[in-house]
């Protein structure tokens, strides 16, 4: 009796359990009732579906270049690192400057620019000594101190025999040390014109006055002033100059048909300042160069100190000439080669 009641007990609990489960399966999607459980598997047919994929992460953006410039190398480095940049893509390289070594003065890529490559960083180091830049061009010392900082001053130095805009000069000069600023002289081709085919403004105490080719301690030459002076008074003539010229050039000497024993006192006076004051002797020559930058009146003094007669004394002033920069002389000037 007892085995009986045992078996109909569970027999009602397994019809308990069935029942349940089959309430909590009732959710399935199919449309007898009953219920479908899926359980996915690695080869399932329907794992191709775009939710049940494993997506890749999207490629991160290049990082922005900042403004490293004025920066040391070390600050430029970290800045680097914190934008993820590897040091083996960083390029360090050096360059003169008047910064203080160790200092960006240089970037590549710029600011701004997307960093995709390797980094240049152009580095200050000390400036060394001037270099020799005489007989180069003025855009060699153009270029080497753009590069360093260095400020450029050009002056002009007309000079008809050097090629247009070579160096003459700098200050400070070769194997000095380097300032912030550099001084350059540099050569330009003159505008020359004779003075000769110049109309006097006016002569006075001279006992004749001619132009043209002159003999002069055997040398023939060309675009001369000739003055013969009186015994007691000088030759004097004025000219023109207009503050149009920087130089005045002349070969003084005395005519070769002059008596052997002549002698003579050449002065030029500019706005009556004195500029020359020169005995000169037959058989001799003197090269004269004279600054007259600014000159608005030029005169020329001939004195007669000795040789007999003094009428048959001629001083010389050979291949006359005045020389000015292009940028001041008027176009309309003659000039000679």
């Amino acid at each position: 009796m007892k085995t009986w009641k045992r078996a109909a007990m569970a027999l009602a609990a397994c019809t308990l359990v069935l029942a349940t489960a089959t309430a909590c399966g009732s959710k399935g999607g199919n449309s007898d009732g009953a219920t479908t459980t899926k359980v996915a598997s690695s080869d399932d047919s329907s794992s191709g579906d775009a939710s049940d994929a494993t997506t890749a992460p999207d490629d991160e953006e290049p990082a922005t270049m900042p403004d490293l410039v004025d920066m040391t190398q070390e600050e430029a480095e970290a800045a680097l690192a914190d934008l993820g940049v590897d040091e083996t893509k960083i390029q360090i390289e050096e360059q003169e400057s008047l910064e203080d070594p160790g200092t960006v003065v240089d970037q590549v890529p710029s600011s701004g620019s997307k960093i995709s490559g390797t980094v240049t960083l152009t580095v200050a180091k000390a400036v060394g000594p001037v270099p020799d830049f005489e007989g180069q061009q003025i855009s060699d010392v153009r270029d080497w101190a753009d590069a360093i900082g260095i400020t450029v001053r050009e002056e002009q130095v007309l000079n008809d025999e050097l090629p247009e805009g070579q160096v003459v000069a700098t200050t400070p000069a070769a194997g000095q040390d380097a300032t912030s600023e550099i001084k350059v002289q540099v050569a330009t081709k003159p505008v020359v014109g004779s003075l000769v085919d110049v109309e006097m403004l006016s002569h006075d105490g001279c006992y004749g006055i001619e132009t043209g080719e002159a003999s002069v301690n055997g040398d023939f030459l060309q675009d001369s002033l000739m003055a013969t002076p009186s015994s007691n008074y000088p030759c004097v003539m004025e000219y023109d100059f207009g503050r149009d010229w920087k130089s005045l050039k002349f070969t003084a000497g005395i005519g070769d048909d002059s008596p052997s024993d002549t002698k003579v006192r050449i002065e030029v006076f500019a706005d009556g300042k004195e500029l020359l004051n020169k005995q000169v002797a037959f058989a001799e020559t003197s090269d004269v160069d004279l600054d007259v930058t600014d000159v608005l009146r030029l005169r020329i003094q001939v004195t007669w100190l000795q040789g007999d007669p003094y009428y048959d004394t001629t001083a010389v002033l050979g291949n006359l000439r005045r020389i000015g920069s292009p940028d001041s002389v008027p176009t309309t000037t003659t000039t000679t080669p």
